[in-house]
């Protein structure tokens, strides 16, 4: 190891964060109001993940950030992660994030039409639903979205946010006939 005159290695080893969350929990329910009206939900939640915000940083990194100013009036702590000449990755701290969250994962409304006009048509009930995903997320992470995988499926490599796309807010509508 190369030793600073500090003493100190500027490559130590060391845990800095942990991308699987202590907890996983989700609460789902379906209330009916009234005989031809549902409201159905779904929250879930990641509690005690880090994430490493590597998109932060490179948007600090190429100006798109006060914090860069202080890096060309010489601010000399390193703030990103590089690939030294032994191919090594340095990683800093700053930029692991708690990657807690809650997330409205969906809510439905349903409608169940009897009615005599839907039987003229041969059906016994007519069902209208209306449902949004992923609508609101409630988290400290200051990336766009905590629940990011820059590794896509790959269950080795977590926790990593490095211009990904977070997931899409999507609506749906859909009609059912009951014959």
């Amino acid at each position: 190891r190369d030793t600073l005159p500090d003493g100190s290695t500027p490559f130590a080893r060391r845990v800095i964060g942990d991308p699987n969350p202590d907890l996983i929990a989700s609460l789902s329910n379906t209330i009916d109001l009234g005989r031809n009206i549902q409201v159905s939900f779904l929250l879930d939640g990641r509690f005690g993940n880090d994430v490493a915000n590597f998109t932060r940083r490179i948007s600090e990194y190429f100006g798109a950030d006060e914090i860069v100013g202080m890096e060309v009036t010489g601010d000399t702590v390193p703030r990103t992660f590089v690939l030294n000449p032994n191919g090594r990755i340095q990683i800093y701290e700053e930029y692991v994030e708690d990657g807690t969250f809650v997330r409205l994962r969906e809510i439905a409304f349903q409608f169940r039409f009897d009615q005599p006009f839907i039987r003229r048509i041969g059906a016994q009930s007519l069902t209208l639903r209306i449902a949004g995903r992923n609508l609101l997320t409630f988290t400290d992470y200051r990336g766009l979205d905590p629940e990011v995988n820059m590794f896509s499926a790959s269950t080795v490599s977590r926790g990593v946010d490095f211009a990904t796309v977070p997931l899409p807010r999507t609506f749906t509508f859909s009609l059912g006939l009951n014959f």
